[in-house]
This record gives C-alpha cells, sequence and structure tokens, in this order.
C-alpha cells in the first residue's frame, strides 16, 4: 500500500558530515542474518495481525478466499504447467530446496519446524496447493498461507487464526503486546466534527492497560492513507493530559500524518506519565473505526544508565552500493569500525550494538533509490521496510537505509536522515520506520571513514530512539531551541562562536559533525535513549 506523504512536511533530522547507511528493498530483498546466539537465516517479514486473505490476483487486499484447485504439484496460477516437487505452502521444512515454493522460513525466523510458502504473492493462484490462499490485507508482506477450520487442522505449534471463512495456519506470537489491533472494540468513535491541526477530524478513543512493573512505554497509531493525531490521553488516576503540549519533544506525529508514534517519557520531566493501570488515548482520525490499528508496546527496563545492560538490534538495507552487499558486509573493515564506534557510543547509556542483519535491494527501488534526489523520496524508501521476524525480539529492531548519495540542493552536505524523533518503533512498512544514510564516505581513501560513519549513525539512532539536538541551529525567524533537557548545556550564539566554543560540542547530539573521541551523554539522554522499546535486555 502506498502511503501519500505531505510535501509540506518540515525538514527531517538532518546530520551534516560523514553519515552511513543501509537499505532495504519490498521488491527483491535478499540476505542473511547474523546473530550471535543462533543460526543465520534468510531475510523473512512477518506479523499476524488477522488480516485478510487474497481473492483473485485483481485484488490481492480483498478478503475472499477460494480453493486454488491445485490439488496436485502444478503451478496454481494456471499460467504454467510445470510439475514442482517439494512441500505444499505451510509444509515443515529444513530448507528452500524442501519447498515446492523455493522459499522456507526457519525457526529462527519464529516458524517451528520450518515453513514452506511464497513470500510477496499477491494471489491464491500464487500459492503451492489446495486449501491455501495468500495473506494481505494489514500483514506486514504477504506470504501463502494453509487454511484451516480448527486447531486440528493445524500442525503442531501452530494454532488457526482468523475468523471463517479466512482462518489460517500460523505460529503463535511471542508476545501479544506487538500483536497490533485494528478495528476492534478497543477502538470507539467519541465524537464528530473536532477542530484537530485545522482540519475537521473525528476523535477516537483507544483504551489499553500498563501493568504494575512498567517503566516506559510507545504508542502508535496508524492508517494507510488518512491523518492519525493523538490529541489527548487519560491517566489511570483520570488525570486528563493535552498531547499538544507533549508533542513538543516530538517530531514525527504531525509530519508523518499516517502513522503517529508517541514513546513515554521523553525525558524525566515526564515519568509522572507512565504508570500501571487504564489509559485513554484520544485520537484524531477521519475514517471509520474498524481502519484504524495501533500497537502498545510497554517494558520494564531500568532507565537510569548505570543500571542493567541493553541492546539495539539493526535491520542494515543496502540500495545498490558499490563494494557492499549482504555477502561481504560482514568483511568489511569499515564496516567494522562503524560497528565498533557506535557501541562505544551507545556505551555511554550503557546501551550494546546487539544482533545486525543484512539485506540486498535489488529491482526497480535500486534505480528510484540509489540516490535520494527529494527529501520526500526518504520517507518512501523506509516504507519499504519488512519485519526481519515473527517474535518480539525480531519486530523490535531499527531499519538502516544505504544508499550511494543524497542529491537535493537543500541536503547538501547531508550524509544522514532519521525520519522521525523518535522513529516508528515496532511497526515496519511506514512512514518513519528508518533511517537512511549515504555510503559516500565508504570504500573511499578515509582512514577514519568508518569511524566517521560509526559517530554519525550513532547521532542519527539518537534522534531516531528521540533524542532532539542538545540546540537547534537558528532557521529564519525561528530562535536558537534547546532539547529542553536540564542536564544538557546549550550554545546561544552560533553566529558568533565557533562550533568547537559551543558548550555542548562534545555532546552525540550536537548538530555539527566533527569526529571527537570525547563524545558525551547526559543522564538524561541516556534514560530517552533506554525508554525507547528498540532499547532492549538481551535475553527479552
Amino acid at each position: 500500500m502506498i502511503i501519500p506523504v505531505s510535501k509540506n512536511r518540515p525538514p527531517a533530522s538532518l546530520f551534516v558530515a560523514a553519515l552511513l547507511c543501509l537499505a532495504m528493498s519490498v521488491m527483491a530483498a535478499c540476505g542473511r542474518t547474523i546473530d550471535r546466539d543462533s543460526d543465520t537465516g534468510s531475510d523473512t517479514q512477518v506479523q499476524d495481525t488477522g488480516g485478510d486473505l487474497a481473492g483473485d490476483a485483481d485484488d490481492a487486499s480483498g478478503s475472499d478466499v477460494e480453493d486454488d484447485g491445485a490439488a496436485d504439484g502444478t503451478d496454481a496460477s494456471g499460467g504454467d504447467s510445470t510439475v514442482r516437487t517439494g512441500g505444499l505452502d505451510g509444509a515443515p521444512c529444513v530448507d528452500d530446496s524442501d519447498c515446492m515454493s523455493g522459499s522456507c522460513l526457519r525457526p529462527n525466523q519464529g516458524f517451528p519446524g520450518g515453513f514452506c510458502t511464497v513470500l510477496d504473492c499477491e494471489s491464491r493462484r500464487d500459492c503451492n496447493g489446495p486449501a491455501r490462499a495468500c495473506l494481505s490485507g494489514q500483514f506486514d508482506g504477504n506470504l501463502c498461507v494453509q487454511l484451516c477450520t480448527d486447531n486440528a487442522d493445524c500442525r503442531g505449534d501452530y494454532q488457526c487464526y482468523g475468523g471463517v471463512p479466512g482462518s489460517y495456519c500460523f505460529p503463535p506470537f511471542v508476545s501479544d503486546s506487538l500483536a497490533p489491533v485494528c478495528g476492534s472494540d478497543f477502538i470507539e468513535l467519541n465524537s464528530v466534527g473536532e477542530d484537530i491541526v485545522g482540519r475537521n477530524l473525528d476523535l477516537h478513543e483507544v483504551t489499553f492497560e500498563l501493568d504494575d512493573d512498567v517503566t516506559s512505554f510507545a504508542f502508535v497509531a496508524w492508517h494507510g492513507q488518512e491523518m492519525v493525531l493523538p490529541v489527548g490521553m487519560t491517566l489511570p488516576d483520570g488525570t486528563e493530559y493535552d498531547l499538544e503540549d507533549y508533542a513538543l519533544y516530538l517530531y514525527t506525529p504531525v509530519s508523518l500524518e499516517t502513522v503517529a508514534p508517541f514513546v513515554f517519557p521523553a525525558g524525566p520531566q515526564f515519568d509522572e506519565l507512565v504508570a500501571p493501570g487504564e489509559y485513554t488515548m484520544h485520537i484524531g482520525f477521519d475514517g471509520p473505526a474498524e481502519e484504524l490499528c495501533f500497537v502498545v508496546i510497554q517494558d520494564t527496563v531500568d532507565l537510569d544508565v548505570e543500571a542493567e545492560e541493553l541492546e539495539v538490534d539493526l535491520n542494515f538495507y543496502f540500495v545498490g552500493v558499490d563494494g557492499f552487499d549482504s555477502d561481504n558486509a560482514d568483511e568489511s573493515g569499515e564496516l567494522s569500525d562503524m560497528l565498533i564506534e557506535m557501541d562505544r557510543i551507545l556505551g555511554l547509556a550503557n546501551i550494546d550494538v546487539g544482533d545486525i542483519r543484512y539485506f540486498d535491494v535489488a529491482g526497480e527501488p535500486v534505480e528510484r533509490f540509489s540516490v535520494i534526489r527529494e527529501q520526500d523520496e526518504a520517507f518512501e524508501l523506509v516504507k519499504l521496510s519488512r519485519q526481519p521476524g515473527i517474535t518480539r525480539d525480531a519486530i523490535l529492531s531499527a531499519n538502516v537505509f544505504f544508499i550511494r548519495s543524497f542529491a537535493p540542493p537543500e541536503m547538501a552536505g547531508v550524509l544522514g536522515i532519521s525520519t522521525g524523533i523518535p522513529g516508528v518503533p515496532g511497526v515496519h512498512t511506514q512512514a518513519g520506520t528508518g533511517l537512511v544514510f549515504s555510503a559516500s564516505f565508504l570504500g573511499g581513501d578515509d582512514p577514519d571513514g568508518g569511524k566517521r560513519v560509526g559517530q554519525v549513525l550513532a547521532h542519527e539512532l539518537g534522534h531516531f530512539l528521540g533524542l532532539f539536538h542538545t540546540t537547534e541551529q537558528p532557521v529564519g525567524d525561528f530562535p536558537v531551541q534547546s532539547d529542553h533537557l536540564v542536564d544538557t548545556p546549550q550554545c546561544d550564539d552560533f553566529a558568533n562562536i565557533r562550533a568547537r566554543e559551543c558548550p555542548d560540542f562534545n555532546n552525540l547530539m550536537f548538530p555539527f559533525a566533527a569526529i571527537r573521541d570525547e563524545l558525551e551523554v547526559s543522564p538524561s539522554q541516556g534514560q530517552i535513549l533506554r525508554a525507547n522499546p528498540l532499547s532492549k535486555r538481551s535475553d527479552q
């Protein structure tokens, strides 16, 4: 689904200096996973949300389910009678060669015993075997599944999800906290005709509960086409909180339009907004309740930087970058230098770089996105992101897209962009679900290229997790602004002093880049980095 993005959005978070990023493709992504604790696996992105099953080839998002009639091993498309061998879709497998489709989703991707399927199917005609259909709609990346009427129709470790006639066999979620809710009783129309950000939007209510040991939580609401904007929140004690004030500490709710991520707390001054009990989120949305989706991701990690060690997993995607692909990435000294530097910097908040997955982009997206010529293309590129698995651990990962270069005049010197402050956690395929970097400092003559890129990538990841610049450079009539944190210094005189003379020059979130060995992260900044659900326990 293509999501329109406003041409009037404020500028994305830009960092002028050396920046590196990886990119992914929806069209033909192939790659591997480097997992410190498990075997490697191919790239797959799946999520059971009870989505629709595609009917015919002309309407891949429809809800009709029909038997494709392929009782033997013939091509279900009807146009090719070649006999194919291997397991039907939904059958167990160990390797791709075990499947008629040539695609086996493995246990370390969340599919016990392996799972034969057709990835990126468009209709049931793409699937192999009778009583198979293409799962699409709200599903994060289409794939073929076996239909069922109850759990007895599914093999061990799989359950029958959905509703008649579209139930299908699928592995259970590790955690329900990442299963999106779309169009349920949890979303109710409260009133009509509220004046929200200059538009007449319906007001919806979403109710959810947080556990007794909660320390932070993220709320993400989205829709494929219409604006989604949380405007208020009722706390467990009945207090009504105006999210317009809180949005001053976020960049994305208005700029992304069709997806709205909120992470709480966005600094120590908002600790009181996180408490156990029932919350009600008030959302401006110009559409019926059954089309609105949301997810709540709560966490229990200690936000103190001196407390437990956390980690951030990264999905790196290469978009036509010369000399780099998923096969050689883990052998690159420059990428190794980049990751070592990132790890050093994140360590200031007691966070490590966790699992790294590499993917290659192929086909039309390479031609379209290897050189970003307009700012909005970066937002379109990250919408190609897919989940690398169905487990909570896999879903909570950040997407980083490497391109060849940025070309727009307004982005001269820019080497990296975070598409949100914060970015969208736990939901892929939307605007705001990744970072975009130029690989221009990799593969060159700069011996510090990897280190330089590592510092800029850490800076942009800081934005993605929720950090603003310590000082915002004045633009036009807008004065110098700060990040609203009491323990970070500010530079109030950009016009008359050199950048190195600013008191916040060594802070990770200083707005200009230079290689620095004495980088700093304040306790408040560390709390924000740790509050984001993408920062998680290594054993999660």
